[in-house]
């Protein structure tokens, strides 16, 4: 009978015995009527015709299916009229509110301070619960809020759950540090975000000698701190040996480069080369093509002249060679021609053609 003892009514023993639901001895919530015409609330009758069905009053034979919903106005106004306390008002203390009992349920969503509420992030994890009154004094302070970066005006991005900055500023950029070499004497502090660039450079910082390694093979071992390191180098044992092997790392990168000069000339030489033979292949297959023609007409021709034709053929083979591998050293094609041709005129001139 839950559903109707959540009221707590003032002045109850004033309340009209018409109100009151015989089976609770409460004012009726949900009124309903038999067919004998008494009046119940709802759940109570439904729960007592479960066990009997007999009117609890008359013991007139019924069941669940003879109930009837009271529809009557002027008596449902009666009943939402009694005034009622808020059902927060423990032993006296807490809400004091009193009213209609048909406000009651929009008095306490949401205006009721004292109505007990779960925080608003309760579906991130918070199980909080309390008085409506307390949420905002909780939300101040609750971990699964999110919040902002404190260092936002530094342009930081980061947001998240109140409960878990501390991890977040362990590596924010825009926290003021302290140089990592503090102990050893650094005064330096800034933001997270420049410090890799001070310690770069930061005397305090202890760096290796510079000749530690050499060709992959450990040399000095000493460290100090890099305001002190010049004074080491400077009389460091290996400095001499560093130095020697140094020099002869530069020269031999030297010869290096001039290798290198020597195989692109000689690249460019075989280029050259490549180029002329092609050029001596396509002039010695026109020479041939020259000589078949040339043989083909030979009807007609004296044995001179075929011999005189003979013999310029070769001598342009020989020339066309000559002007591909050593230009500028014999005469031209045209003058070679010339010679035979003088010299030919020069012979007997009484030859008597081919028959």
């Amino acid at each position: 009978m839950s559903g109707i003892q959540k009221y707590d009514y003032v002045s109850r023993d004033s309340i009209p015995s018409r109100l009151i639901d015989p089976i609770s001895n409460l004012p009726l919530v949900n009124p309903v009527e038999l067919p004998c015409a008494h009046i119940f609330s709802k759940q109570p009758l439904v729960e007592r015709l479960a066990e009997n069905a007999f009117c609890p009053t008359c013991r007139h034979q019924c069941d669940e299916n003879d109930i009837d919903s009271i529809t009557e106005r002027l008596f449902i106004l009666m009943l939402e009229d009694l005034t009622v306390r808020c059902t927060n008002n423990k032993a006296g203390s807490g809400c004091t509110w009193t009213g209609p009992r048909k406000d009651l349920a929009n008095h306490l969503t949401p205006d009721c301070p004292f109505d007990s509420i779960p925080c608003d992030l309760a579906t991130s994890g918070c199980t909080w619960t309390g008085d409506r009154q307390n949420l905002q004094t909780h939300l101040a302070t609750c971990g699964f809020v999110q919040i902002d970066c404190q260092h936002k005006s530094l342009e930081c991005r980061w947001t998240g759950q109140r409960q878990h900055p501390d991890n977040h500023l362990k590596t924010c950029d825009f926290v003021t540090v302290h140089c990592s070499e503090s102990l050893e004497g650094c005064p330096w502090e800034g933001l997270r975000s420049t410090l890799s660039n001070h310690l770069s450079t930061c005397n305090f910082v202890k760096i290796p000698c510079e000749y530690a390694e050499l060709g992959g093979s450990q040399m000095c071992l000493h460290k100090d701190k890099r305001m002190l390191m010049e004074n080491h180098v400077e009389r460091c044992n290996y400095r001499i040996v560093v130095s020697a092997a140094r020099g002869i790392l530069a020269i031999q990168q030297q010869q290096m480069e001039g290798l290198q000069r020597s195989l692109r000339a000689e690249i460019e030489e075989v280029r050259t080369t490549s180029n002329s033979l092609f050029g001596m292949h396509r002039l010695l297959a026109q020479v041939e093509r020259l000589k078949e023609r040339v043989v083909g007409r030979v009807d007609g021709l004296t044995q001179r002249d075929v011999h005189v034709l003979q013999t310029i053929a070769e001598d342009a083979e020989s020339v066309l060679l000559r002007d591909v591998l050593m230009p500028g050293n014999f005469p031209s094609l045209g003058e070679a021609s010339q010679n035979h041709q003088i010299a030919a005129s020069q012979e007997g001139q009484g030859e008597n053609p081919i028959s």
